[in-house]
Order: structure tokens, then sequence, then C-alpha cells
């Protein structure tokens, strides 16, 4: 994540390591969006909604890329 840092902040991202930093991205985008998933379903407001029968929305884990270029 240091090198996503220094990387962003200087808007200078070599050619050959595009690939790698996009993946890295791609991580860390992923970390977020599971950090605010347990987040939404945790704590008081969610066991209020539990305990009326709701049920948890998992995350959907998708690949958005060309299959076949």
């Amino acid at each position: 994540e240091k090198a996503f840092d220094s990387a962003a902040k200087s808007g200078k991202v070599k050619p050959e390591q595009r690939a790698s930093f996009f993946g890295l991205v791609g991580v860390v985008n992923a970390r977020l969006a599971y950090e605010r998933f347990e987040k939404l379903f945790s704590g008081p407001r969610w066991e209020a909604l539990k305990a009326k029968g709701a049920q948890v929305q998992r995350p959907l884990w998708a690949s958005t890329g060309t299959k076949n270029p």
C-alpha cells in the first residue's frame, strides 16, 4: 500500500508498473468495500433489523474485464 500511496501522490506510474499498480488498486478497493459491508451489517441498527427478519445481502465479487479481446 505504500507503493500505491507514493505512486498516486506523484502522479507517475511507469508503463511497466501499470499492471501491478492496477492490481493493487483493485485489492485496495475490494478491502474498502468489504470494510463498508462489515460496518453496514453490524451494530445495534443491524441487530434490530435482523431481529425483525432482515437477511444479509452478501457482496458479489465479479470481474468486469474483457474475457475475449
